[in-house]
């Protein structure tokens, strides 16, 4: 991480030198020239050794932003393969459990065993690790439950916390199936939202549990949103949490537009604001910034803050990104729709620091079928931006 910083760092002062050098530049008028005429010649000569020596610089200002960009690109691309939490096909034991600590896909073939299935890996800070997935409560019925477990560092389950949440809370048998959707830690333990969906497609619901270091639930609320959660996020700094929403259900609905819904929750589980954004498209990840959040996905019609609608190639789903900032208090700053040369489908992102921010993606239509899987030997979209959003570097 530290050389994608270096590299980062080395970035910036690329593009200083180059501003510097172009200011230089345009004050080589032949007035300005004549006023220094000992400094000219003691230095460059003549005026012809001045301009050599301009392009000379001018060449290797290129030059070494090309190797930076090179190398950024390498370090960055190499952050995003590697796995976050390296997996082996082991299984945790804990009661009547047995949870396999490697993240599987979520298919039909699995779900009908009815064991127990790793979605999601988190790595804490001290060690430990919490697992996320999903399981039958009954093999006989389709219904699927989920659960959250906490692996000490030394590799021995702590404790299970397990979501079999009903639609009617009255009704003796499950009628709801459960997807933990989203999982933050903190540092007191974990956040999640649990998404409940009824058998009979009645109207879901999503219930907010925090738990503490020791799986006990110190709050459970269920929210008056009730759009797929996207995304869970903790802030130390302000100790609470921002949630992104969006669609009905976890697959993307490409053909109509749907409200991304942003909303900031406090520790105490009380909603502080809310903001829908409309938008055709997906959401890819929300990081946090000083003084702000950013949120990044895929659109194919999106409108500014000036209300300026933006529109790809609708009907051969076209993408292109878009960044949404918005400070601590939820107030949309700035809505930025990024135009690339060729539909760009952005997977991964990765924050190097505020300045630093890369959008690594796939030139594919925003329906592809293809995986969301990063491969350094792909012909990938990079795209490098600021806290304000603009776009300081694109391969586009």
């Amino acid at each position: 991480f530290r050389n994608a910083e270096n590299y980062s760092a080395l970035f910036y002062f690329n593009r200083s030198t180059d501003t510097l050098l172009r200011t230089v530049k345009s004050r080589l008028l032949p007035e300005k020239i004549l006023k220094h005429p000992e400094f000219l010649t003691k230095y460059y000569g003549n005026k012809s050794g001045l301009d050599a020596y301009v392009a000379k610089e001018n060449e290797f200002i290129e030059n070494t932003f090309k190797d930076y960009t090179l190398h950024l690109r390498h370090e960055v691309i190499g952050l995003i393969t590697q796995p976050v939490n390296p997996e082996s096909d082991k299984t945790i034991k804990f009661g009547k459990w047995n949870i396999p600590t490697k993240v599987s896909p979520m298919t039909q073939e699995l779900i009908d065993k009815g064991d127990p299935i790793t979605l999601r890996s988190i790595k804490s800070f001290d060690g430990s690790v919490y697992l996320s997935g999903i399981y039958k409560a009954d093999k006989k019925l389709s219904n699927v439950s989920s659960f959250v477990i906490h692996i000490n560092a030394d590799g021995k389950a702590s404790w299970v916390k397990n979501f079999e949440y009903k639609i009617d809370s009255l009704s003796k048998l499950a009628d709801a199936n459960n997807f933990c959707a989203s999982l933050e830690l903190t540092k007191e333990g974990c956040a999640v939202v649990i998404h409940t969906v009824g058998t009979l497609s009645e109207s879901p619901y999503n219930t907010f549990v925090y738990l503490g270091d020791k799986g006990e639930e110190k709050l459970k609320i269920k929210l008056k949103e009730t759009a797929y959660p996207r995304q869970l996020s903790y802030s130390e700094k302000s100790n609470s949490f921002i949630l992104v929403m969006k669609g009905i259900e976890e697959k993307n609905n490409y053909s109509s537009s749907e409200p991304l819904t942003i909303l900031g929750i406090n520790i105490l589980g009380d909603a502080m604001w809310t903001r829908s954004i409309e938008l055709t498209g997906d959401f890819t990840q929300l990081i946090n910034l000083e003084g702000g959040h950013m949120v990044i996905g895929n659109y194919m019609i999106i409108n500014d803050l000036n209300k300026r609608e933006h529109r790809t190639k609708i009907a051969s789903f076209e993408s292109n990104p878009f960044i949404i900032k918005f400070d601590n208090q939820g107030d949309v700053k700035n809505i930025i729709p990024i135009t690339v040369s060729r539909s760009a489908r952005i997977i991964k992102i990765l924050k190097v620091n505020d300045n630093s921010i890369h959008l690594i993606g796939k030139e594919e239509a925003l329906n592809s079928t293809g995986d969301n899987v990063i491969s350094p030997e792909e012909k990938l979209v990079h795209i490098m931006v600021n806290r304000y959003g603009q776009t300081v570097y694109s391969n586009q």
